[in-house]
C-alpha cells in the first residue's frame, strides 16, 4: 500500500516553525521598566537662599495638604458585632431560666439583638468620631 503524502496537509505538526522569533520593537528597555528607578527625587530645597520672586511664586503654586484621622469603620462595625455576641450569650443565659422549653432560641434571640444594637451603637460612635476630625479639618483651614 503507497504511503500518504502528507506534505500538503495543514495540520500544526507540518508546518515549519521559525527558529528564532522576530524581535519585538515595542519591547521598552530594562531601565525603563521599573518607575521607581526613573522617577527623580524630589528636592529639598533651603528657603532662605531663593529670592522673593521664587518664594512668591512656589507658594503661588503649592497646595496645602492635612492628613485627616478618619475612624476605620468596617473595624469599628465588627468589633461591635463581637461585643454583641458575647454579650448577648451571656444576657440570653442570666435571663433564661434551666427549665425552658426552647432556651436556644432564647439565646439566639437575644444575641441578634444584642449584636444589633451593639453595632448600631459603634457606628454611631464611629460616625461622631468622623464629625469631630472633619469639624478640627475645617477649622484649621
Amino acid at each position: 500500500m503507497p504511503a500518504a503524502d502528507n506534505s500538503n496537509s495543514s495540520s500544526p505538526e507540518t508546518q515549519a516553525m521559525p527558529a528564532v522569533p522576530a524581535p519585538a520593537q515595542d519591547i521598552p528597555s530594562e531601565d525603563t521598566l521599573n518607575p521607581a528607578q526613573s522617577a527623580p527625587s524630589p528636592e529639598i530645597i533651603d528657603i532662605s537662599e531663593l529670592s522673593e520672586a521664587e518664594v512668591a511664586e512656589i507658594e503661588g503654586t503649592a497646595s496645602y495638604a492635612v492628613v485627616r484621622r478618619a475612624p476605620r469603620f468596617k473595624a469599628f462595625f465588627a468589633v461591635g458585632a463581637v461585643i454583641g455576641v458575647v454579650l448577648g450569650i451571656f444576657v440570653g443565659m442570666y435571663l433564661s431560666e434551666p427549665g425552658m422549653i426552647n432556651r436556644g432560641i432564647y439565646v439566639v434571640v437575644c444575641v441578634l439583638f444584642t449584636t444589633m444594637m451593639t453595632t448600631l451603637l459603634t457606628g454611631l460612635i464611629a460616625s461622631i468620631i468622623d464629625r469631630r476630625s472633619v469639624a478640627r479639618i475645617e477649622a484649621q483651614k
